[in-house]
């Protein structure tokens, strides 16, 4: 079993693999190919922890399962974060690969979302604006620069610090230096100015005014994935093309499909479908630029196992790493130095 650390996945990692991963995983998972994935979420209120451990299958010869696990301090705020997943061979029983996955999460998470805005935005989108400043913030930025020429982005968060902070890392990224960067905007005229929106906040309730966004505009919906809970009103759902990751999972999972067709809003036959179909080209996206679209992302496990897949045939070619034998302990080391 080859042992992949953080520092060795960051270093495998790049958006161009990512993005390529993120539309393998779509299409397989809008073929209907892949089999059910299994799903357990565990909370434990005193003290609080939450685990999601993910499993699914790829060609009935790679099973990956992926824990991730978070702890909070008493008054809500996370304490601390770790995520681990694991590569199979379930046929002769075998772990193939152990990888520390926390920054993995963020870049398959957001390379999802450039998958997505490559078939789904306009080629000249030049404003995003964002609403949430955490973790996948920045990352989501990044990956969305490398499928569409931004020259602005606007920051919007329920408290000033956290866009403050985000603006100012952005500065410091290359490629970004020309690319203005807004945080004293209000939601409303974020909303109207933007080519794409990305919604990446654990809000109960809508975050932007869905009357006022613009035709043309792609709105990504990647936060707050329970049954009770929305980034997006009614006005916007009423107004949009719908496309997910997975539609189904979608209207199980997500608030922002489920509360409107639950209340009548928009009916199953409203949404247009898997964005991997739209990859395929088996089904028909956007194709007057002045659509008004959503991409729900609730994340795959598809995803986690393909760009999973793709890391470690990279760091088996160039030795990353670490091998261990769960047989007897022993550790090898390849072609890269390995600091104990």
């Amino acid at each position: 079993m080859r042992l992949l650390s953080e520092r060795d996945v960051e270093q495998l990692i790049e958006p161009n693999l990512a993005i390529a991963a993120a539309e393998e995983a779509f299409q397989l998972q809008a073929s209907g190919e892949m089999s059910k994935p299994g799903r357990l979420d565990l909370i434990r209120q005193s003290p609080k922890f939450r685990v999601l451990a993910l499993a699914g299958f790829l060609n009935d010869d790679t099973l990956s399962i992926k824990a991730n696990l978070h702890s909070y301090q008493s008054d809500g705020s996370r304490a601390g974060a770790a995520s681990f997943l694991t590569l199979w061979d379930p046929q002769v029983c075998a772990a193939r690969a152990f990888m520390s996955t926390a920054g993995f999460n963020n870049h398959r998470t957001a390379a999802g979302f450039a998958a997505a805005a490559r078939v789904l935005s306009p080629a000249s989108a030049a404003t995003v604006t964002i609403f949430g400043a955490g973790k996948i913030a920045g990352p989501a930025l990044r990956y969305l620069k490398a499928v569409r020429p931004i020259e602005q982005i606007i920051i919007v968060g329920r408290n000033p610090l956290g866009p403050l902070r985000l603006a100012a890392e952005i500065q410091n990224w290359e490629g970004f230096h020309s690319v203005q960067i807004r945080t004293d905007v209000s939601a409303a005229d974020g909303t109207r100015e933007a080519d794409v929106i990305v919604t990446a906040t654990t809000s109960e309730t809508p975050v932007f005014p869905g009357g006022l966004v613009r035709p043309g505009t792609l709105v990504i919906l990647a936060g707050a994935n329970r049954p009770n809970a929305r980034e997006a009103d009614d006005t916007f759902i009423s107004r949009a093309l719908i496309y997910a990751d997975d539609i189904e999972g979608c209207i199980e999972k997500a608030g922002d499909i489920r509360i409107p067709i639950e209340a009548g809003v928009i009916t199953r036959s409203c949404l247009a479908g898997n964005v991997g179909a739209v990859i395929a080209r088996h089904l028909v996206g956007p194709t007057t630029g002045n659509e008004i679209v959503a991409f729900k992302s609730i994340g795959l496990p598809t995803q986690d196992i393909v760009l999973a897949e793709k890391l470690l045939a990279k760091a088996e070619s160039i030795g990353l790493g670490v091998q261990y034998d769960m047989a007897d302990g022993s550790v090898r080391c390849e072609k890269v130095s390995f600091t104990a």
